[in-house]
């Protein structure tokens, strides 16, 4: 279980990384953190507004705000009041594992809520919401192989814990709009199920990332290191973007948000952010994030209408 303290600061970002486009969408969480231990390691997460301004919501490390090392993953719930992110901590028994952190948007910023985990050598990573049953679906693994791997869901009062799918190389889950089936990695492959894990089916063989249309109708996801769209039901994948990740809709679906990793001309790693419209056209750039730190990551985005 994690408990922590408020940790929001309001930083706005200079012009320089500012873009606009038209149109409402809510807010892009994108999570940028740099691995280390205790308050080396920490966690930035940057809110995004569609005409491109940002500032940053919210900050934390292992010891102010409940954040360890190897944060990522952030997932806006459907109803826009909270956000689920995986990180690293170390457990009483000096044990590395992945846990699952809540976060909630109140009236003084983002707070941290306790979330239940089953077993002290028990991974949790990539949460995912399901809607209108207050649960979520992540990968479970362990390094002692005393939990069965693969994708469990689970309330956010803890109860109710049971894994959907079974498999070793299982993460990634990403359930669908109508909380009825959901997208996950297995191995260089993209799978889809129902909810309880019935009905798998292969949607790409060699595919990871997906994210769903709000409708539910379409999906994007990466393989071969660019970004796709296409059918839940494995439909001719249309490029959208070449040397792109981690696809996220817009909640209006007509706008596709995506990363593109590069290098500053000292060297340094910079993480591009663009949307580009879901049927094609020209792309924007949103935001640019330069990683100062060596061992500095980008650990995914979400995007949603909050309230």
């Amino acid at each position: 279980m994690i408990v922590g303290a408020i940790a929001g600061l309001a930083v706005l970002l200079p012009a320089a990384a500012r873009a606009t486009f038209p149109g409402k969408n809510g807010m892009i969480v994108a999570l940028f953190s740099n691995f280390g231990y205790g308050n080396d390691a920490r966690a930035i997460f940057e809110g995004i507004q569609p005409n491109g301004h940002g500032r940053r919501i919210y900050w934390c490390t292992e010891f102010v705000g409940g954040c360890g090392d190897q944060i990522e993953n952030p997932s806006i719930s459907p109803d826009g009041k909270q956000l689920a992110f995986d990180g690293g901590i170390e457990t009483d028994s000096y044990i590395n594992q992945n846990e699952i952190t809540l976060l909630r948007f109140g009236k003084f910023g983002l707070e941290v809520l306790p979330f239940a985990s089953n077993s002290s050598s028990e991974n949790d990573a990539a949460p995912s919401w399901v809607k209108g049953q207050n649960k979520v679906v992540f990968g479970v693994s362990s390094d002692d192989g005393s939990v069965d791997a693969g994708l469990e869901s689970e309330g956010l009062n803890g109860k109710g814990a049971k894994l959907v799918v079974a498999c070793g190389n299982c993460g990634q889950p990403a359930v669908s709009p109508n909380g009825l089936r959901m997208l996950y990695d297995n191995g260089s492959a993209l799978w889809g199920a129902e909810i309880d894990g019935s009905n798998q089916t292969l949607v790409a063989a060699d595919g990871s990332d997906g994210s769903w249309a709000p409708n539910g109708k379409r999906i994007a996801f990466v393989s071969g290191g660019s970004v796709y769209v296409s059918t839940p039901a494995s439909g001719a994948p249309r490029l959208l973007a070449i040397k792109a990740s981690d696809p996220v809709w817009s909640p209006n679906g007509r706008l596709i948000a995506y990363a593109v990793n590069g290098t500053t001309k000292g060297g340094g790693l910079v993480e591009r952010l663009f949307t580009r419209p879901s049927g094609g056209g020209k792309a924007h750039r949103l935001f640019t994030e330069t990683i100062k730190a060596g061992g500095s990551t980008f650990g995914g985005m979400d995007w949603q209408a909050l309230p």
